[in-house]
C-alpha cells in the first residue's frame, strides 16, 4: 500500500459509549426550513456553497467539529465494507472534492493525500466479509461508520451521514441522501473509504491470483462472475450474498474449485 502523506495518527477507539439514540435530522427537512424562514435562498440572502452548506450551517452555530461519514464496498460480493470519517476546520473549502464515484482513480488518489493533509481529523474503519455474513451488510455498514467515529482523534460535535439512517450514537446527527455529492466532509469521507478499500482489494490479488480484484474490486462484474463460476469463492467472498451462493453452489464445476 502506498505511503500516505501528512497522515495524522489514528488513535485506538475508546470504549464505545452506550448506543443511546442521538438527535437525527433529515437534510431535506433542514434545507426546506432554511428556505422558508428567509435564510439561505429564502429572502434574498447570499446563496450558500452547496458543497459546504451543511458544514457552514453548523459552523455558524459554533459547532466546530462536524464529521462527515460515508462507506465503500456495500454492494461488492467480496471483501470488507470500509467507512471513513472526516473533520475539517471551519472555513475549509476544497472545490475538487466530490462523490468518489464521479472521480477517476487517479483523481481519487491525489485527493486522498490532500484530504489527509487538510483534515483536522480523519479515520478509516473496516468490517470484514465474515462479519457482513453474520450481521448483514446494512448493519455492517453502520458498524463500520460507528468504528470510524470512535477512531477519530477528536470527538465530533455533529455527524453528517450519507444516506437516511442514523448511527444510534449519543451525538447529534444529520442524514443526507446523496450526501457524498452535497457535503464537503461526506465527499471527502467517500474518497478515503473508496481509495483505502481499492488498495486493500488490489493487494489481495497477490494471494488470490485467479481473481482480478485490482480490476473489479470484488463487485459483481462479468469478469468476477466468470472467475467465481470457474474457481469458486475465496475466503474474501460474502456467502450471505445470493449471487455468490448461486454461482458457487449451483454453477461452479467442482473439479475446478479452489479449496481453502
Amino acid at each position: 500500500m502506498t505511503t500516505r502523506q501528512c497522515q495524522q495518527p489514528l488513535l485506538e477507539p475508546p470504549a464505545p459509549e452506550p448506543l443511546v439514540k442521538g438527535v437525527v435530522s433529515k437534510a431535506s427537512d433542514l434545507f426546506c426550513a432554511e428556505r422558508t424562514s428567509g435564510g439561505y435562498g429564502g429572502g434574498g440572502g447570499k446563496a450558500p456553497d452547496l458543497k459546504t452548506f451543511w458544514e457552514e450551517k453548523y459552523w455558524s452555530q459554533n459547532v466546530h467539529r462536524v464529521a462527515g461519514l460515508d462507506e465503500a464496498g456495500r454492494g461488492a460480493w467480496a471483501g470488507p465494507v470500509v467507512a471513513a470519517a472526516v473533520i475539517f476546520k471551519p472555513g475549509t473549502s476544497l472545490p475538487e472534492i466530490d462523490d468518489s464515484k464521479k472521480l477517476s482513480p487517479q483523481k481519487r488518489e491525489k485527493l486522498f493525500d490532500l484530504i489527509c493533509c487538510k483534515a483536522e481529523a480523519y479515520a478509516i474503519a473496516e468490517v470484514s466479509n465474515q462479519m457482513i455474513d453474520d450481521i448483514n451488510i446494512l448493519e455492517a455498514s453502520l458498524q463500520a461508520m460507528r468504528e470510524a467515529v470512535f477512531k477519530l482523534a477528536h470527538q465530533p460535535e455533529r455527524l453528517l451521514i450519507d444516506g437516511h439512517r442514523g448511527l444510534g450514537l449519543a451525538i447529534p446527527q444529520t442524514t443526507i441522501v446523496s450526501g457524498d455529492a452535497l457535503s464537503l466532509s461526506i465527499g471527502a469521507a467517500s474518497i478515503l473509504a473508496k481509495v483505502h478499500r481499492d488498495r486493500l482489494m488490489g493487494g489481495h490479488e497477490k494471494t488470490f491470483f485467479h481473481f482480478h480484484f485490482s480490476k473489479h474490486k470484488g463487485y459483481g462484474t462479468a469478469l468476477h462472475q466468470e472467475e467465481l463460476q470457474k474457481y469458486g469463492p475465496t475466503p474474501l467472498h460474502r456467502f450471505s450474498f445470493h449471487p455468490v451462493k448461486t454461482l458457487f453452489f449451483e454453477s461452479a464445476p467442482a473439479g475446478d474449485r479452489i479449496h481453502f
